[in-house]
């Protein structure tokens, strides 16, 4: 700051306009200083250090710091005379005033910029304050998206690996596990598939090989005895291979995780946009608070109660809701933005619950802890923007259009 307020007075000096008959130089200096509310004073000093102008200190106070700078030499390069000295409680920074720049070595006054210690500490808090909230919102949602991730690619493909291999040693060979990749775990699945139909295959074929011998044999007191052993053997194999294995719907709670977690987030973060706009109108709050309040309900009891075969169209639109809301938001249109968001939010809210509710044993706990997460990361996040409108509506469209992707699980049951 001390650099743009040297380099501001030194161009007027550059035009022949004196410090002293500088016009404006206090609603300058005064403007800085608003902007800055973290500077403690500015200081225009002439070229015998009387006060020209000053901001944010006592003229007694001020004298006094003039006469304790007197000892400090005048620096030899600009990066020098960055480097605040501490006097009188205060971190100054003061630069020399010349009358053409850099080559003219004549000192026409100093600028002093002063900032008191605790003001510095107060704003390195607040700024690692902002940081670590920004930080704790995306690693919350992050963590919730890895451990869908994780679920859907490794534990619930290994889950399902035991449920078959369990009811292989029981002798069901009816379920294949699902399709997968050609890497190491999906390697091991195909391989698992391959020996449910080696096991269907071989008892296919000694079934059609007993049936062939006992036609072919004319001896009855033969073929009744190849009949029996046919029927002990079938019976030792059990039922479980009497009809080709099949893929079976694996529906999950994980299926639904990652979508909740951003369409919800995503929803949350719009509606705290239109915060701003609700404390700029007072008198609107009410009907800010009704309408995002309806919105939500009836988003929530009509995924609910969608069917089935509308799953699809239903997620989509959800998440398309909520991108709309955020647009409008950005042009300024508040109370239907939130309208638009929040019922895409409480759509993908409900369509989640009711895909575990039916699919799913136990899993409203991981949707609703999904739901937890995004709410909490959302007000994380709003937090260190400090509740900007327009950053927090830009955010809310990147998430919900990154929804969008993450529904196809969900909407495309997986075997």
């Amino acid at each position: 700051m001390a650099d743009s307020v040297q380099a501001e007075l030194e161009r007027a000096l550059f035009h022949g306009i004196p410090l002293d008959r500088l016009p404006g130089l206090d609603e300058y200096l005064g403007g800085i200083a608003q902007r800055n509310p973290d500077t403690g004073f500015i200081a225009v000093l002439g070229e015998k250090d009387q006060v020209l102008q000053a901001v944010g200190l006592e003229p007694d106070r001020l004298a006094g710091l003039i006469h304790a700078m007197r000892d400090v030499a005048e620096p030899a390069s600009r990066a020098v005379a960055a480097r605040p000295v501490e006097r009188e409680g205060y971190l100054v920074v003061r630069m020399r005033l010349r009358d053409a720049g850099e080559t003219v070595s004549h000192t026409l006054g100093h600028v002093l910029v002063g900032v008191h210690p605790r003001a510095i500490r107060a704003q390195i808090l607040r700024e690692l304050t902002v940081v670590a909230l920004g930080a704790l919102a995306v690693t919350l949602l992050l963590a919730e998206m890895s451990a869908a991730l994780v679920s859907a690619i490794l534990l619930a493909p290994l889950r399902r690996l035991s449920a078959v291999m369990a009811s292989a040693a029981l002798g069901d060979f009816s379920t294949l596990v699902g399709r997968r990749p050609r890497d190491q775990l999906g390697r091991l699945l195909l391989a698992c598939n391959a020996a449910v139909f080696l096991m269907h295959d071989r008892r296919q074929r000694f079934a059609a090989h007993a049936d062939e011998v006992r036609s072919a044999v004319f001896d009855a007191e033969v073929a009744r005895a190849v009949e029996a052993a046919r029927d002990r053997t079938l019976d030792a194999l059990g039922p479980g291979l009497a009809t080709p294995p099949r893929r079976v719907v694996d529906a999950r709670a994980s299926d639904a995780q990652g979508y909740v977690a951003l369409a919800v987030a995503a929803a949350a973060l719009a509606a705290a946009a239109a915060v701003p706009a609700a404390r700029g109108v007072p008198e609107d709050v009410p009907a800010f608070l009704a309408a995002g309040g309806v919105a939500l309900l009836a988003g929530l009891l009509a995924g609910r109660s969608a069917p089935a075969r509308r799953v699809r169209g239903a997620a989509l639109l959800a998440g398309l809701a909520v991108a709309c809301g955020a647009v409008l938001l950005l042009r300024g249109a508040a109370l239907s933005g939130l309208v638009a968001a929040l019922a895409g939010g409480g759509l993908a809210a409900g369509l989640s619950l009711a895909y575990v509710r039916r699919q799913v044993r136990g899993g409203a706990g991981t949707v609703l802890r999904a739901t937890a997460v995004a709410l909490v990361a959302a007000l994380l996040w709003a937090v260190a923007l400090d509740w900007n409108g327009g950053e927090l509506a830009a955010s809310a469209l990147v998430l919900s259009l990154l929804a969008l992707p993450v529904a196809r699980p969900f909407v495309i049951p997986r075997s």
